[in-house]
């Protein structure tokens, strides 16, 4: 691919961990645009050593990438910028492999540390990263037997990280749920009630404060080697376009002008591991094609059935999924030709797509009935959808008014028509 460049990875370095990261944000657009418009003036070395400074070193390798004419980029700055930063800590050291999704948020975080732009709260953050990935979440409790409601607690996340045993665990019970159904379910949890007297436990209602740009989703294996069947499981539940409001039912509150009741995600990037090894499969604007990123050597992939069944063939484990949010509702023409390509998809990997028990027996699910995965006989009635959550209060909705909406992706007319744009 004469137009995209690799990153350098010698042996003995082990800097495919950190390939990834590197090419995932400079492929998404939302992210590499308002980075590469920042000056060097506006953020701050740590501890004045340029050397140790993350953010500098990804403004390099973005330069590079950019106007070099050498197809083979080194990364040998990030790299030695992580293992200062991080030493003291056991991380990232020279010449080890660590882990993808932790080296992402490393990135992002030290990319936020080194803005000047001083933060509103540790919540409302309006630097770059933050902008485009962070997830603001409120969790509450809310007794179905008393009524009684606990306190908002407001954090923030940089990836949605689920268990990929659990995700098809969850499938096996309710085959029915769309994937962002799916996450929501690994994600549940049951709480005690507020109240000291009653003794009810009541599912906590999980709420999405802010919509990012770019929605990370982490998929966390039981194992480094897990069979094909195990992955060709999992892959065939992955989809292109992701419904927001099936991960977060209750949304950002009332849909206003501003704030939509609904809004969806496009898969435009997969990082991968197998054996030691990370590479990713990036959707490529330019080429109109998904391309596979293997450190210095970038190819075609095909189509996102292609990735899938080289991911199944090889026996690599999908990591991280990541989405472009966007608030264009897909045409009904659209909509349907998704689920048509889904049937397709579904169909190349029947085979895989029943109940079934994984290699390892996941951990039990909130809200979903437990059932051994030794035993994977399918009920003789289908099994009806969860109860859904009770409404929060109104003190966490008046919260959630008060948050400030954000800037979205829309896709481009091309992309609009595009075959591409959904799956193919």
């Amino acid at each position: 691919m004469p137009f995209e460049k690799g990153l350098g990875n010698q042996p003995g370095q082990n800097n495919c961990f950190l390939n990834v990261v590197i090419q995932v944000l400079w492929h998404l657009e939302d992210f590499r645009i308002p980075f590469s418009q920042l000056y060097l003036s506006q953020h701050h070395c740590p501890g004045g050593n340029p050397r140790s400074c993350i953010f500098c070193a990804l403004k390099h390798i973005f330069t590079q990438i950019e106007y070099s004419p050498v197809q083979q980029i080194p990364i040998d700055a990030l790299r030695v910028a992580l293992s200062v930063r991080y030493g003291k800590e056991g991380r990232f050291a020279l010449g080890e492999l660590d882990d993808a999704m932790e080296a992402f948020e490393a990135v992002l975080e030290s990319i936020h540390n080194a803005l000047r732009e001083p933060c509103v709260s540790a919540h409302y953050c309006t630097c770059v990263a933050h902008d485009v990935f962070s997830l603001r979440l409120a969790d509450q409790v809310v007794c179905r037997a008393c009524g009684a409601a606990s306190k908002p607690l407001c954090y923030q996340q940089w990836i949605l990280n689920v268990c990929a045993a659990d995700l098809w665990s969850a499938w096996t019970r309710y085959p029915h749920l769309s994937f962002g159904a799916l996450l929501r379910q690994c994600m549940a949890e049951h709480k005690s009630c507020p109240a000291e007297r009653c003794a009810c436990k009541s599912p906590q209602i999980r709420m999405l404060l802010r919509l990012p740009k770019i929605l990370p989703v982490a998929l966390n294996w039981h194992a480094e080697s897990v069979a094909a069947t195990d992955v060709a499981a999992v892959a065939g539940l992955i989809p292109n376009m992701l419904e927001i409001d099936h991960v977060f039912p209750d949304g950002l509150g009332a849909p206003t002008e501003d704030r939509p009741q609904n809004a969806f995600g496009y898969l435009r990037a997969v990082i991968c591991y197998r054996g030691r090894h990370y590479f990713a499969f990036l959707y490529s604007a330019l080429a109109r094609r998904w391309l596979m990123f293997n450190d210095s050597v970038v190819s075609e992939a095909g189509t996102l059935d292609d990735v899938l069944l080289r991911c199944q063939a090889i026996r690599a484990q999908p990591s991280l999924l990541l989405y472009t949010i966007s608030l264009t509702h897909p045409s009904p023409a659209r909509v349907e030709q998704l689920r048509t390509q889904m049937g397709r998809q579904h169909a190349r990997f029947g085979r895989y797509l029943r109940p079934a028990p994984l290699s390892c027996p996941p951990q039990p699910l909130a809200s979903v009935p437990s059932q051994p995965l030794d035993r994977p006989a399918p009920p003789a009635v289908m099994p009806t959808a969860p109860p859904a959550a009770p409404a929060p209060l109104p003190l966490l909705r008046h919260f959630l008014s008060a948050v400030p909406p954000s800037g979205y992706h829309a896709p481009t007319p091309q992309e609009s028509e595009s075959p591409d744009w959904v799956l193919v």
